[in-house]
């Protein structure tokens, strides 16, 4: 499945756990080794999924992703045919997006004291990167005679981004203080071969947004957000923005452009002339 769908081991360890969890709960783990049964009351059993969702919370992307690996079970493991009306995927509300000013993220990372967490934030906003993607990023991946960033993203898809100044001094620094070399694999590694998790970088970031006083709401990920966006008031394409950040689909850079377009003055074109409208009597 990490093969096919290009997802990365943390969340496809996410999702078989929840699968193992519902199917224990539902004592599958008696009759195991009997395929055919587990096909048959699985189909009929997830049907019913919506109210196990609610039991258990849900959102609708997770119970989507639940949903699929299902289906890639039952159609491909088992090579069972499952009709995609028998298990619909859920409507994923579609909600505003936290694009934070940038003087709430200089206020982050100005007020971080920590080097290594300072240069986790300066990558995601000056650059455009994923949590996982700063947790992931190795020593040479760090072009700094072309101020440039090798970035492996979803899917194992690679592409290249900028390098700010700012946050190639602090990543200077930061090698500096933990003796990090070009002989260490992972540039934010707790071992010798092991890279940082996503959830430390993520618990760090909310942890000082909390302490900061800031919308809640704003996460590691909202500070890529605000790359883009303050990228497109800069003038940059949405095609350059598409690439730096590296969509898939141009429709998704847009939901920036849209950002943008509502924060931008328009004015009418009757109101930009000084001519005046005279009351004419003739109709």
């Amino acid at each position: 499945i990490e093969f096919i769908k290009g997802w990365c081991v943390e969340n496809i360890q996410l999702v078989f756990k929840d699968i193992f969890d519902y199917f224990y709960d539902e004592k599958y783990i008696d009759y195991c080794d009997e395929l055919d049964i587990i096909c048959a009351e699985t189909i009929t059993d997830f049907e019913k999924y919506e109210n196990y969702k609610q039991i258990r919370y849900y959102k609708a992307s997770s119970y989507n992703n639940v949903n699929a690996i299902i289906k890639f079970f039952l159609e491909v493991t088992l090579n069972k045919s499952v009709g995609y009306r028998r298990l619909p995927n859920a409507k994923v509300e579609v909600r505003e997006k936290i694009i934070p000013k940038k003087e709430d993220v200089m206020k982050i990372i100005n007020n971080t004291r920590n080097i290594q967490h300072k240069c986790w934030y300066a990558l995601a906003y000056g650059s455009g990167l994923r949590c996982c993607e700063i947790a992931n990023l190795k020593v040479e991946d760090i072009d700094s005679r072309n101020m440039k960033i090798k970035v492996i993203g979803k899917g194992n898809k690679e592409r290249i981004t900028v390098l700010p100044q700012m946050t190639l001094n602090l990543l200077r620094q930061y090698c500096k203080e933990y003796e990090v070399t070009k002989y260490n694999e992972y540039l934010f590694g707790k071992k010798w071969m092991e890279h940082i998790s996503e959830s430390s970088i993520s618990r760090s970031f909310k942890d000082k947004v909390r302490k900061l006083g800031l919308d809640d709401r704003i996460s590691i990920h909202s500070l890529r957000r605000s790359f883009a966006t303050h990228m497109l008031r800069m003038g940059l394409s949405i095609e350059e923005v598409k690439e730096l950040m590296g969509h898939n689909s141009i429709t998704t850079t847009s939901s920036y452009m849209k950002v943008v377009y509502n924060e931008k003055q328009i004015k009418n074109p009757l109101d930009s002339e000084s001519y005046e409208i005279h009351n004419s009597t003739n109709i």
